[in-house]
């Protein structure tokens, strides 16, 4: 057995993972607006940072909570800070509304940059639980346990997979070559409308 990779190890719930993003987000938060003038290099990187741990740490089934909490943890936290004091996210005389939609136009990359990472982490993971549940076919070296069967018809022409037919022909007729079941069959007929 192998051991697990990356991609394979989350294992909290979703709730856990967004508190924690949520937490370590708002810190950068505090600490960038409380030794600079706003939001900065930090606060964008712990951002991008924990939407990547998000999707990394939380566990399978709970990969929607990963999907949708990266745009709402960025609304939600220059929601707090436009509300705190409007000149961390844009200028002092802006409302609340407007300091959060000229927030998000500010640090709309990071927004793109780590809502993408954590998609491209979540598909990687889903194709790697993917292919450790259905593993790939062996090679060659491996040969299948059982060939699959071979018929011969009364041509003598061999078809995989397919069982021999033995019908009771009247004598001068020829058999046909592979399979048929014509002398079981109705005979055709011609419908016309008209």
């Amino acid at each position: 057995m192998t051991a697990r990779t990356v991609w394979e190890e989350g294992r909290y719930p979703g709730w856990l993972v967004a508190g924690a993003a949520t937490a370590a987000t708002l810190g950068a938060l505090a600490i960038d607006a409380g030794f600079t003038s706003g939001l900065g290099l930090l606060f964008d990187s712990v951002y991008v940072l924990s939407c990547v741990g998000i999707a990394l740490m939380v566990r399978p089934s709970d990969s929607f909570v990963a999907g949708i909490v990266p745009p709402w943890l960025m609304t939600g936290l220059l929601l707090v800070a436009a509300w705190t004091d409007p000149g961390i996210v844009t200028t002092a005389d802006d409302g609340l509304v407007q300091a959060v939609a000229s927030g998000l136009g500010l640090h709309a990359f990071p927004l793109v940059l780590g809502y993408g990472l954590a998609f491209g982490v979540l598909w990687m993971r889903d194709r790697v639980r993917k292919a450790h549940a259905h593993p790939k076919p062996q090679s060659s070296a491996h040969p299948s346990p059982r060939p699959a069967p071979v018929a011969r018809s009364q041509a003598g022409t061999t078809r995989p997979g397919v069982r021999p037919v033995t019908v009771q022909r009247p004598a001068g007729r020829p058999a046909p070559v592979g399979y048929s079941n014509r002398e079981a069959s109705p005979a055709p007929r011609r419908v016309t409308s008209g």
